[in-house]
């Protein structure tokens, strides 16, 4: 009797399987499958398949609801509240696009998916809601996230805790794990003089102080989570410099484009080491505008809040005498270095404050 039982329950699941692909010709792995090689681990799944006609006519965003309440379906778990205008609005697909979940779109008002997906439904290639609910959402959140536990949309049913509604900056209802920035990414361009350009990701951060959304834009789902990962996107020259271009409008193309790898920036190769307490600061606050190029010294920047009128240089441990005050600033502190600067640095012959008295020296 379990050997009978076993053999239903095999053929039933061999059943549901092929109920996808269309059985009067011979199976086609590409009819499911978006990869050369499937496997358990990267199913490479294509958007749930439609074998039926389908009826596509444009529809408004404004026409569809805000929250669906998935609570019939529930047995386990509490009801699902899913955000379909978040989903609409952050998954790149558009109103245009609607039927990529929304197969079936008659002109007029929107039938229900129940409509066509009863609930104890025995046609195997029209699933019930709750097949065709879990199937279209996982066919997305299989491939992007590769982690389809029950609790990521579902909550037990023995918890007295209210269903929240889903939330923009939490759209599959678990906080985006934290996206780890790259910090140089090399690109071969099709550029043949120069075609390698190189991005200090982690030094444009570091230096200008930047958030991902400033040079992110307009970026949704869509644009990190491809449901096709194979399929080559073909970009314009506009779109792909385009958040370069913010900054390096004016420079030409050897600014980037090298033959070989580059290393990363060095301010010494302009004439100006940074050290200390210039080496903290963020390129902005020198450089208002990234094509600014201020002037090395010292009173361009310290313009009234340093000045030799109202800098005290006695809270450095050296008092600045009559014999030194005539002097510049960048006359002991060259290159722009802030640090102890030593007296035999001048006084090479050793003439100092506590051995000798300032002034010319005879030998005789």
């Amino acid at each position: 009797m379990k050997k009978i039982i076993f053999a239903l329950s095999f053929i039933s699941i061999q059943a549901y399987i092929y109920a996808f692909v269309d059985n009067s010709n011979p199976t086609n792995c590409k009819e499911c499958h978006t990869c050369d090689k499937p496997s358990t681990q990267a199913l490479c799944l294509h958007p749930c398949p439609r074998h039926e006609t389908t009826n596509s006519n444009k529809h408004n965003l404004s026409e569809g609801p805000g929250i669906v309440f998935f609570k019939d379906i529930a047995e386990h778990f509490t009801p699902v509240k899913f955000d379909h205008r978040a989903h609409a609005d952050m998954s790149s697909l558009g109103v245009e696009k609607c039927n990529f979940c929304h197969h079936f779109t008659p002109p007029g008002k929107i039938q229900p998916c129940r409509d066509c997906h009863t609930k104890n439904s025995e046609d195997l290639k029209r699933p019930g809601l709750k097949g065709a609910y879990h199937r279209q959402c996982l066919g997305c959140h299989r491939e992007w996230s590769h982690d389809n536990k029950c609790f990521s949309c579902h909550e037990n049913t023995d918890k007295k805790t209210p269903v929240d509604p889903s939330d923009k900056s939490d759209i599959i209802a678990n906080a985006h794990p934290k996206i780890q920035s790259p910090q140089t990414l090399v690109y071969k361009t099709p550029y043949r003089k120069a075609p390698i350009v190189t991005f200090h990701h982690g030094q444009h951060i570091k230096s200008f102080g930047l958030q991902c959304v400033n040079c992110h834009e307009k970026f949704t789902c869509g644009n990190c989570h491809d449901s096709d990962p194979n399929k080559k996107k073909k970009r314009t020259m506009q779109q792909v410099h385009q958040s370069c271009d913010k900054c390096h409008r004016a420079d030409n193309c050897s600014k980037c484009h090298s033959l070989k790898e580059m290393a990363p920036f060095n301010h010494a190769d302009k004439g100006w080491k940074l050290n200390y307490p210039h080496s903290k600061l963020a390129c902005k606050e020198c450089h208002k505008t990234p094509e600014e190029k201020p002037k090395k010294e010292c009173k361009f920047c310290h313009k009234t809040e340093w000045t030799r009128q109202n800098f005290n240089h006695n809270s450095t441990g050296l008092k600045i005498d009559a014999a030194h005050s005539m002097f510049e600033c960048s006359y002991c502190h060259s290159e722009n270095n802030t640090f102890k600067v030593f007296c035999n640095k001048c006084h090479f012959d050793g003439r100092d404050p506590k051995k000798k008295p300032v002034g010319e020296y005879l030998t005789l």
